[in-house]
């Protein structure tokens, strides 16, 4: 099914041209506006037109897990009307943007005009992914959130919401790659408190078997999610969360492994495996996404080091098994992990063909 997406975005003009697709169970819409004013490519004096949309594939580990999420692309039109140099504007889960930027390969527009002549003229997508819900779980088992009927007394006046706090940017726990090798599991049930501007400020263990490497990538994980605060009155307010995040090596958890990692792991074993370092690539692939927040969730005391990680980047351009080699100390290192465990490239090549690509990084703080 298809549907606007239910997180608060900008609103699109009355020119807006809004095209829905509709697939069994899932929905994506693909939304057109005219490009903002720009001076490079310069502006059409009629913009670039939407002519024919794909339907872009719902990445299967987002689906599996409930998450729901957008991707906004910057791009040009050139004079044939085919869209070039994508860019990511804004996103939600890394986990779609690939899924976004292969749709827009296939779309195709009329080009922009300029005193009557085709130009080149910048414009934007917005690409959503939603699943059905009630509206008050997101992420499946990673989040759920309803309002009781009736609040106990314990509970303080400014935590008793009306509207539950929704998410808005969600990521993937990393899965360290010993454990994971190994085949070690775990489970971490936290609670969570959510402040008025959507911040979580405190994280707490709650079951005390769970051990520490899995705490460490939970922790990691929650503090690179973008919160939109729960409301009571139709004022923002404070909310109490209790999630639960299961690492599990065949994947069934809500941390993923997919065919990607099983076939890296076993691509690994070999004595030559086809997997090539960054320098041998025929170019440094392009890096659409490759963000460095500050490390907010890491006690000031130890969010400051350099941190090297060792991780590889798949044919398709997405990054695996991320591994912290030299950290200052856990809590950097797991942020850090978790930092470039998001990012997205275009597919690394050798010889013309895309093929694994393994790499290191330092990063300072």
């Amino acid at each position: 099914m298809s549907r606007p997406p239910s997180s608060p975005r900008r609103y699109l003009p009355a020119l807006a041209i809004c095209l829905v697709v509709v697939a069994a169970g899932i929905g994506f819409v693909l939304l057109y506006r005219p490009p903002p004013p720009a001076s490079e490519p310069p502006p059409a004096s009629e913009p670039p037109q939407l002519i024919q949309q794909a339907l872009a594939t719902y990445p299967a580990a987002m689906a599996r897990v409930g998450i729901e999420g957008n991707v906004t692309l910057a791009f040009s039109v050139d004079l044939q009307g085919k869209p070039t140099q994508p860019r990511v504007v804004s996103y939600s889960n890394p986990g779609f943007v690939h899924a976004a930027l292969q749709a827009l390969e296939s779309c195709t527009f009329t080009p922009g005009t300029k005193n009557g002549q085709p130009v080149a003229a910048g414009s934007e997508l917005d690409f959503s992914f939603e699943v059905a819900h009630d509206g008050a779980e997101n992420a499946a088992g990673l989040w759920s959130v309803k309002p009781p009927a009736t609040w106990d007394p314990s509970v303080a006046e400014n935590f008793r919401f009306d509207i539950p706090p929704r998410l808005l940017g969600t990521a993937f726990a990393v899965y360290p790659r010993a454990q994971l090798s190994a085949g070690q599991r775990a489970r971490v049930d936290m609670g969570l408190v959510i402040d008025p501007t959507g911040k979580i400020v405190r994280m707490t263990v709650l079951n005390a078997e769970a051990p520490d490497w899995a705490v460490l990538a939970a922790r990691a994980m929650y503090g690179s999610w973008k919160v939109d605060p729960a409301t009571r009155g139709g004022k923002a307010c404070f909310a109490g969360v209790r999630t639960t995040v299961e690492f599990l090596p065949d994947g069934s958890g809500a941390v993923p492994v997919g065919p990607g990692v099983v076939a890296l792991f076993r691509e690994l074993t070999k004595a030559q495996p086809a997997v090539v370092q960054l320098a041998d690539l025929d170019a440094p692939p392009h890096a659409y996404v490759q963000d460095r927040p500050a490390p907010d969730w890491v006690p000031a005391d130890k969010a400051h080091g350099r941190v090297v990680i060792d991780y590889f980047i798949d044919p398709e351009g997405d990054v695996l098994i991320p591994s912290v080699v030299s950290p200052p100390n856990p809590e950097l290192g797991a942020f850090a992990a978790q930092l470039v465990q998001g990012w997205v490239f275009a597919p690394p090549q050798k010889g013309g063909k895309p093929i694994t690509a393994h790499a290191t990084v330092s990063l300072d703080f």
